[in-house]
């Protein structure tokens, strides 16, 4: 086997072993803090891709520094660390862009961190990502190099066809999934915005009603006028909030919401009960990829800037 050959085994090896345990790592902790069991893989089968290749361009990328290093001293640990981390954190974002620009959709968000960049990185995860890596690189390589080191070429080869074979097949099987799902988040958008424009027309609406109705009333009911209307004020923000900013949960969610104004709006114009039709008829093209879901619990679709 050639010298090229024999290190493009190597990589696709470490790709596989590393994007299941990232499958592994990921699933275990999202479990854990769901309090239920939480298969974080982004296709069908026990891997996660970005862990793979995060771990091939760090082991890749250290080999041509690693004879430089000299591991008594903390400071070489440290700027292995940072530059694993820097590396790591790289990927993480122009994943996450990349992601979201192809599918309007953020997998994870980390706004609401501390020292974050877009909600796509943040300080913490990337401190994690350079001591992580760091460990897999110094101390889990090598084993994982030796289990490839035993197997035969033939084991290995027939290891690779079947696990990069149902691999492309997933990976083909989940985009077709996440183009559609696409297109179905821009449409839930935009009927959404519709609806809920909508439904606020009614507030207001009940809102100058209630300013006539008060007219005719004792001047003892105003401050009760003002309060609801401060209430509905308050729910009319709130709607177009949720409709301009949702986790895929929470449209999900909103399937409740939308049957139960559509069956109690009976007197409503037909052009508002077919607003609300086109939202619960996306909604229930959402429910076909509950997996992505289930899989990516923060997921968010594509941030929509509120018009408040």
């Amino acid at each position: 086997m050639t010298a090229h050959f024999n290190t493009l085994y190597e990589v696709a090896w470490q790709f596989m072993i590393y994007a299941f345990i990232g499958w592994i790592w990921e699933t275990a902790l999202v479990s854990f803090r769901e309090k239920k069991f939480v298969n974080r893989g982004f296709l069908r089968g026990p891997i996660i891709p970005i862990y793979g290749f995060g771990a091939v361009a760090i082991m890749t990328s250290m080999k041509p520094i690693a004879s430089m290093l000299i591991w008594a001293p903390l400071s070489n640990v440290l700027i292995s660390m940072i530059y694993i981390g820097i590396i790591a954190t790289a990927l993480e974002y122009l994943t996450s862009l990349a992601m979201e620009v192809l599918f309007k959709t953020r997998w994870w968000d980390y706004t609401t961190h501390r020292f974050n960049i877009k909600g796509r990185i943040s300080l913490h995860v990337s401190i994690f990502w350079g001591i992580g890596g760091f460990c897999l690189w110094r101390f889990v390589n090598q084993p994982v190099m030796w289990l490839y080191d035993i197997l035969s070429f033939e084991g290995v080869t027939i290891i690779f066809v079947s696990f990069y074979a149902l691999t492309l097949i997933d990976t083909v099987w989940t985009v077709i999934e996440l183009i559609n799902l696409r297109g179905v988040v821009i449409r839930i958008h935009s009927a959404s915005e519709e609806a809920i424009g909508q439904l606020i027309e009614r507030v207001e609406q009940f809102t100058e009603n209630l300013d006539a109705l008060t007219d005719n009333i004792s001047d003892n009911i105003e401050e009760y006028k003002d309060d609801l209307s401060n209430r509905l004020e308050i729910a009319k923000r709130a709607m177009k909030r949720n409709a301009l900013h949702v986790k895929y949960e929470g449209l999900l969610l909103l399937t409740d919401l939308v049957d139960e104004v559509r069956s109690k709006g009976k007197n409503w114009a037909s052009d508002q009960d077919r607003a609300l039709i086109k939202v619960s008829d996306q909604f229930k093209k959402v429910r076909k990829h509950l997996r992505f879901f289930k899989h990516y619990p923060n997921a968010r679709s594509k941030h929509f800037k509120s018009k408040d």
